[in-house]
Order: C-alpha cells, then sequence, then structure tokens
C-alpha cells in the first residue's frame, strides 16, 4: 500500500501514509515464506548403535538363507499387465509384495490384486 501511495496512484494524505518510510514496512507473507531455510531440531539427535548395524544378515551369507518380505498397498489401483485398461476396478492392482534377499541383494516385487491369504502365498511362490 506504501508503495502504490508512493506512487501517486492512492492519495496519500488520505490513507496517512504521507509519512511512511520504507525501512518499517513488513514484507509480504509470500516474501517471507520465500526467505525461510531449513534449520535441524536441536533437541532430536539419533544415532547408530554400530554394534548392531546389519545383525538381521549377520551369518546368512549364502543366497536365500533370510528373505525380507513386505507389502505395499496403493489408493489408487492400476491396471492390469494383460489388459487395455477395460477391467473392473475390484479386478486392478491395489498393492505389491516386496522380497529382498539379505545375502545377495536380490528384489522381487509381484503385484496383487487383493491383499488375502491366497493371493500372498501365490506371490510368495512366484517370487520362489
Amino acid at each position: 500500500m506504501a508503495k502504490l501511495a508512493r506512487g501517486s496512484f492512492l492519495d496519500r494524505q488520505a490513507l496517512g501514509l504521507f509519512q511512511a518510510k520504507d525501512v518499517n514496512q513488513p514484507n509480504c507473507p509470500a516474501c517471507q515464506y520465500g526467505k525461510q531455510t531449513r534449520k535441524p531440531d536441536p533437541t532430536t539427535t539419533t544415532t547408530k548403535n554400530q554394534e548392531y548395524t546389519g545383525s538381521l544378515k549377520a551369518g546368512k551369507l549364502s543366497p536365500g538363507d533370510t528373505i525380507f518380505c513386505d507389502q505395499l498397498k496403493s489408493r489408487v489401483r492400476g491396471r492390469l499387465f494383460h489388459n487395455a485398461g477395460r477391467e473392473p476396478d475390484k479386478d486392478r492392482f491395489c498393492g505389491a509384495t516386496v522380497f529382498c534377499d539379505a545375502a545377495s541383494g536380490f528384489i522381487h516385487v509381484e503385484f496383487q490384486v487383493t491383499f488375502n491369504a491366497s493371493d500372498s502365498i501365490a506371490a510368495m511362490e512366484g517370487f520362489e
């Protein structure tokens, strides 16, 4: 507003901005937001205990000794690989099961339509 008043776009006396200076004027919220920087939280520090680092894989030197498994779910259902996207929503992919071998680091992903036991077992058999 002060810049508009000094530029003769507004009546400076009516707005009471005749004596206004740029020094004490605050920036707009967008300018203040753009100048922000992230600072680390001084109260939270995390350190890794070196004794336990890699303890899940310790001694598992042959591929297949230990397999890690996790499932992920997607809110947006994906279309099947063999169709052109014409299948009903209940027949689309809703997530996947991810398998990881501890020794070799091999990762395999099996996509699933449902997360019931039969589909999860079929995913495990597909990985094996």
